[in-house]
């Protein structure tokens, strides 16, 4: 898990050290979702392995019409409503929080055991802003190309410092305050968001994984889908909206998906 921060300048903030202990980390788990009913108990499940049960797990579904949202009250979660968009639906989820501190989990990903002790533990030393974890990605039958990945995503957290949003990534209540949040873009929010945070500081990485479902990898094609993603991180950079990178971003899958 590595470290976040947010949108005025987060370096501006006086943010204090906090103590190694899971009960003093006070934290909301904040989970996005669109029909993720297949998903989301084991999702909440993994949240609760925590030391120290979180402050709350704030569910924020986005319209989902297979029973999400009362699938997650039933397990205990808080359940939000939310326009559709992942930015979106973190930006209400935290806006919500009670917790000093908020940890994003994608509905198909799920945190390591005591998860909030090893957060604790890499937050105590002093003026951070927010983190995420080493990535796993786990897929019964296409290990080869899935530990490819995990390397990959393993170089790019701790070489450049920039873990993705499936990475469970968690900032500081008062840091997304002050920097607004998310961007509410049809993609690629998550890393506006880190390339924001990075400027106050490098991330920390927690050595733990979180592990993420390889089913967006397995449908398109491990080849395929990591050719649709780079060609878009280079379009972001050379510019291209948002808007327009999530249009050739559908057009592209659904091209791949029809060459199957």
């Amino acid at each position: 898990m590595g470290q976040s921060g947010s949108r005025e300048r987060a370096d501006q903030l006086n943010l204090h050290s906090i103590s190694q202990s899971p009960a003093d980390l006070r934290l909301s788990v904040v989970i996005p979702t669109l029909n993720e009913s297949q998903s989301i108990a084991s999702t909440i499940e993994s949240v609760r392995r925590a030391v120290v049960s979180p402050v709350e797990i704030i569910v924020v579904d986005g319209g989902s019409n297979d029973g999400t949202p009362m699938k997650a009250r039933s397990l205990g979660a808080k359940v939000l409503q939310s326009e559709r968009g992942r930015g979106k639906q973190q930006n209400a989820g935290w806006q919500a929080a009670r917790g000093e501190w908020c940890l994003f989990l994608h509905a198909d990903s799920q945190l390591p055991p005591h998860y909030d002790q090893l957060i604790a533990s890499a937050i105590q030393a002093g003026r951070l802003r927010g983190g995420a974890s080493s990535t796993g990605q786990q897929q019964p039958g296409y290990w080869q190309c899935l530990f490819l990945l995990a390397a990959g995503v393993e170089l790019r957290t701790r070489l450049r410092h920039q873990p993705y949003g499936d990475q469970a990534l968690f900032v500081r209540r008062d840091v997304l305050q002050a920097t607004g949040g998310y961007k509410e873009w049809p993609l690629l929010e998550d890393l506006d968001l880190v390339q924001r945070l990075r400027q106050a500081g490098p991330p920390v990485i927690v050595d733990a994984p979180v592990f993420t479902s390889g089913r967006r990898w397995r449908d398109v094609g491990f080849f395929r889908t990591a050719l649709i993603n780079q060609g878009i991180l280079l379009a972001f950079a050379a510019g291209v909206p948002p808007e327009t990178l999530a249009g050739w971003y559908r057009k592209a899958k659904h091209q791949m998906l029809l060459s199957q």
